[in-house]
């Protein structure tokens, strides 16, 4: 039997508001099915962070009618979820916004009978780990994404100037970009799957893939340790970061720990630190901010 092992972890950035937004709903009768979402609404829109909810809403009420719970027809109820929510917050700007009516991003996943499916839209995350090794799985719908998939090098200075333009988000009008495989992946024990909003895009892939391999070793929930690793590097201009983490555990998934993961998206390079930060002084920030959230994890459970 498969069991999932989930949470998750946001910090505010140093933003005036929390525009990111997350769920997770527990699916079947022995919860070893579930969906995940994140929203990032967007920073630059009105009301960005209604936006973000409306996304949540959507796909969890569709969770609990039942919609997601038979593998044939997942892929289906996706993509009715992703237009419910796009027509939810049409129905929802106000039209004297304009072009800069509200909007989000969105990133679901479905873990069921062991496999996993998603569909996105923007600039959130999906990731998986395994033994080490993790690949971004869903395709990213900035500028500078785009210009990574046309050939362009992740750290060309044309992609870092259009990192954050968005080409395809929720915003009530026809939706661009819609990421969604025809076929789902088959996951093993101990695998991890990751949904993360771009505040965590100051963490390159092979700091997050250490990160969780070193999260695992302490015992601690890889979402909590990804954003722990955030707040220490302690960023000027740090935005929302919003991390959902699902661990498979038991003996029933389909795929071997050595199973090849498919390959992965390469998104933009990381932008040289702000605060100087960097370097062979990360794994001391990383091991500060596991410290950390450990000793008051201990503290907590002492309490009276």
């Amino acid at each position: 039997m498969i069991e999932l092992d989930i949470a998750e972890a946001e910090t505010i950035g140093t933003r005036a508001e929390q525009q990111d937004a997350a769920a997770v709903v527990r699916l079947g009768k022995n919860g070893d099915a579930a969906l995940l979402v994140l929203a990032d609404g967007l920073g630059g829109h009105a009301d960005g962070a209604k936006a973000a909810r409306i996304v949540i809403d959507t796909f969890s009420e569709r969770a609990t009618s039942g919609a997601f719970e038979h593998p044939k027809s997942c892929r289906g109820a996706l993509d009715e979820a992703i237009h419910e929510a796009n027509a939810r917050i049409r129905d929802a700007s106000d039209p004297a916004d304009g072009e800069r009516s509200m909007a989000s991003t969105v990133t679901a996943a479905l873990i069921v009978e062991g496999r996993l499916s998603w569909i996105s839209v923007g600039d959130s995350h999906l990731y998986v780990w395994r033994r080490g090794r993790l690949r971004k799985l869903n395709a990213d719908h900035s500028q500078a994404g785009m210009m990574i998939r046309d050939g362009y090098a992740p750290d060309a200075p044309t992609v870092l100037a259009v990192r954050s333009m968005l080409a395809s988000a929720l915003g009530g009008h026809t939706i661009e970009h819609i990421d969604q495989p025809e076929a789902s992946i088959a996951l093993a024990v101990d695998d991890v799957i990751v949904l993360a909003s771009d505040g965590l895009d100051v963490l390159s892939d092979a700091d997050i893939a250490r990160i969780i391999g070193e999260s695992i070793d302490r015992g601690m929930a890889p979402a909590q340790a990804l954003v722990a690793a955030v707040q220490a590097l302690g960023l000027p201009r740090q935005d929302n970061a919003t991390a959902v983490a699902a661990r498979v555990l038991g003996s029933g998934a389909p795929a071997s720990t050595d199973d090849a993961l498919p390959p992965g998206v390469i998104r933009p390079a990381l932008e040289a630190s702000p605060s100087g930060v960097g370097g062979s002084s990360w794994p001391v920030l990383v091991g500060l901010a596991l410290l950390a959230a450990v000793l008051l994890s201990v503290i907590m459970t002492q309490k009276p």
